[in-house]
Order: structure tokens, then C-alpha cells, then sequence
């Protein structure tokens, strides 16, 4: 079990042990001899919504999905997952960086999305934490009751999904269903199926790393 193998890191009993982000200021505390390096910008671990365009989906309307996207608050997504705050708060520094189109880490194709210091142009103020302007977007699109839909996920989901979920659900313009399929099932109606499905997928991976084409396809 998880906490058997930390115990035995800080016995020095083991020396590879994976530690979840939230338990590694106080592991480091406990066993001050464990080194901290600065990693690369997550990327496995990542799920990215994928929207379907089956006819009669509402995700077809741009400003939708604008919405979808306003409704996220990266930087608290950020801070709940990564540790952020109590690392800082502990003298260590953060480089702290927002997702976009593609990933953080990979400066060759990576545009800073935070609208103060982007490149993205006009679509970077789409990346903001904004209700509001969301709540705005939704009426002049004229959904004037939250949307009803599925929110498709695979083998159980996680806890960023589950996250994900909530921070959509709390805007009150989603109402979504959440739908499990088993890996497989995932693959063949989701994945593979060129966005021919209804709803919205929140588990999709998203391609090769360093393989720009293949991901953006």
C-alpha cells in the first residue's frame, strides 16, 4: 500500500518510491536527506475535454465551447492538483504555466494562453476564468437553461475528471450525466470514432509527445 511504501522512503528502507504531490513537503521534512529537483511540466497525467459533433450537439456553436472554457479555473485547478501555494509558502519557487493548445513544456509550439502576456491573440481571453463573460456567451448563443448532455468517461475516471465535472457543473450552464464506459467500449465509440459520438468526452488522451501533428490530429 501507498502509505507503507512512503513509510519505508522515510525509513530509508526504499529509494524510488513515487510520493502523491500533496505529501512531499512533509516527507521531505521527515526524511531530510531526499534531494528536491525541479521535474519537466506534467504531461502524462493530463485529460483534455474533447467535444462530439454528432448532429444535434450544441458543442458545434463556438461560443459553447468558449464557455466550457471560462467556466475552468485553471489557476485553482493548478494550485489543488501540483501543490502550488505550499511550496510556495515553504521558499520554494513555482514557474507556474497554463496548458493551451498544446503543452506547457514544449516551448517550440507552446503560446503562453494567460491573456496579459500572450501571443494567442484575441483567443487567449478565452482561457481566463470569466462566469460571467461565460454566463454572456451561453445567453447570446440562446441557451438560456443549463445544457443537458453526457459526460463521457473511461474505466472510472479520477479525481481530475471528478474535479473537472464539478467546477462545470457549479456554473449551472452544464448539467451533465456522467456515462463510465470500460476501456475498450471508450476506444471503439470515443476515441477512435472521429468525434461522432454525443456529449462530451473528458478523458481523452491526446497524442505522441514531441509529434505535433499527431496530436493536433
Amino acid at each position: 500500500e501507498y502509505a507503507a511504501r512512503r513509510a519505508q522512503l522515510v525509513a530509508g528502507n526504499l529509494w524510488q518510491v513515487p510520493i502523491n504531490g500533496p505529501d512531499i513537503l512533509s516527507t521531505k521534512q521527515e526524511q531530510p536527506r531526499l534531494l528536491l529537483y525541479a521535474d519537466q511540466f506534467p504531461w502524462g497525467g493530463q485529460n483534455h475535454l474533447s467535444f462530439g459533433w454528432a448532429p444535434g450537439n450544441p458543442w458545434g456553436d463556438v461560443r459553447v465551447r468558449r464557455a466550457v472554457s471560462m467556466v475552468i479555473d485553471r489557476d485553482g485547478w493548478i494550485d489543488a492538483f501540483y501543490n502550488v501555494s505550499n511550496f510556495e509558502r515553504a521558499g520554494l519557487p513555482m514557474d507556474v504555466r497554463w496548458n493551451s493548445h498544446y503543452f506547457a513544456d514544449d516551448k517550440k509550439f507552446w503560446l503562453d494562453p494567460k491573456p496579459e502576456n500572450s501571443k494567442l491573440g484575441e483567443g487567449a481571453r478565452y482561457f481566463k476564468y470569466d462566469p460571467a463573460e461565460a454566463t454572456k456567451l451561453m445567453r447570446a448563443a440562446g441557451f438560456n437553461q443549463p445544457i443537458k448532455s453526457q459526460a463521457i468517461v473511461a474505466a472510472g475516471g479520477n479525481t481530475q475528471v471528478t474535479a473537472l465535472h464539478a467546477m462545470l457543473q457549479d456554473s449551472r450552464l452544464f448539467d451533465l450525466d456522467v456515462v463510465n464506459l470500460p476501456n475498450s467500449e471508450h476506444n471503439i465509440r470515443i476515441y477512435n470514432n472521429f468525434g461522432n459520438f454525443e456529449g462530451i468526452s473528458m478523458m481523452m488522451n491526446h497524442g505522441v509527445r514531441g509529434d505535433i501533428d499527431q496530436y493536433l490530429s
